[in-house]
């Protein structure tokens, strides 16, 4: 049986996932999960330090990062995942954060990933958007998360025409 924290768990041992998880069962907006991974291209940003990855040339510069990310979405034409930190809105307004960053995350974050899920919470589908599934065998190696077991359902697996 595979579910979507093994493919998270098993994502996750080879490089960077996003999960986009919905949580609010029942929901009309909670309907779907997509599970990002293994990025062909990504862009990163601490602070004006921009880091971008593209067919495995990694770029650092200095630069407005809500520029930085405009830039980049303009030079991919794919799928991205990721998300915007707090302290972006620094440089929208003049505001400045002085809390300490005990996480060291980015402040922005996004991916183009070369594998794309989407659970279906209603049916239990999984629909692959983009790449391909692990094999059983290639799952064997990560079936547990922490030492415990955690399941979401069995799946149904599904390649996507699009």
């Amino acid at each position: 049986m595979t579910d979507l924290l093994r493919l998270t768990r098993h994502f996750a041992s080879l490089g960077e996932v996003v999960l986009l998880h919905s949580q609010s069962e029942g929901h009309h907006s909670a309907r779907f999960s997509y599970l990002a991974a293994l990025p062909s291209a990504k862009i990163e940003a601490y602070g004006n330090n921009i880091i971008t990855q593209i067919n495995g040339t990694e770029k650092n510069v200095k630069k407005n990062p809500w520029q930085a990310l405009q830039k980049f979405r303009t030079s991919i034409d794919d799928w991205l995942f990721g998300y915007l930190g707090y302290d972006l809105k620094n440089y929208i307004e003049r505001l400045d954060s002085f809390n300490p960053d005990l996480v060291e995350a980015p402040d922005l974050y996004f991916m183009v990933p070369g594998v794309l899920l989407r659970f279906d919470h209603e049916t239990g589908a999984l629909v692959v958007l983009k790449g391909e599934m692990p094999s059983d065998d290639e799952m064997k190696e990560n079936n547990s998360f922490g030492g415990q077991n955690f399941e979401f359902g069995e799946l149904e697996f599904r390649t996507s025409k699009h």
